[in-house]
């Protein structure tokens, strides 16, 4: 039987270097194993004044690799379908390393609040 899925490492590596030629900011926050590991993406939107307040608040979004049915991979919004507040977000982040030490987390800034990760063909 053979996996033809990239090592984790590599697959970071490479779309960080993506993200940099299309001058993006990305950083890998937390590293895990180099094979095997599920990814985290965080991805930094700004800064955002919500209408009932007079607060200003950081919005992010995160999206987790996981794979289907198939094996194929995708990528699930973790915190709902709309920008989150960050501090929401962190603490997503946070349960999950809890849960699994080994996760991989990255975080990007990019205002459109889109998966960097997921490449349209």
């Amino acid at each position: 039987m053979s996996d033809e899925r990239l090592q984790t490492d590599l697959f970071v590596r490479a779309h960080l270097w993506r993200l940099n030629r299309e001058g993006k900011t990305a950083v890998i926050v937390r590293r895990g194993p180099a094979d095997g590991a599920t990814v985290i993406v965080k991805v930094h939107m700004g800064l955002h004044l919500p209408e009932d307040s007079d607060v200003v608040q950081r919005r992010a979004r995160v999206y987790v690799q996981a794979r289907d049915g198939e094996g194929k991979l995708i990528w699930m919004g973790a915190v709902g379908d709309a920008p989150a507040a960050e501090e929401d977000v962190d603490s997503y982040i946070e349960r999950n390393v809890r849960r699994d030490p080994d996760v991989w987390v990255v975080e990007v800034d990019d205002p459109s609040g889109e998966n960097p990760f997921e490449v349209q063909e």
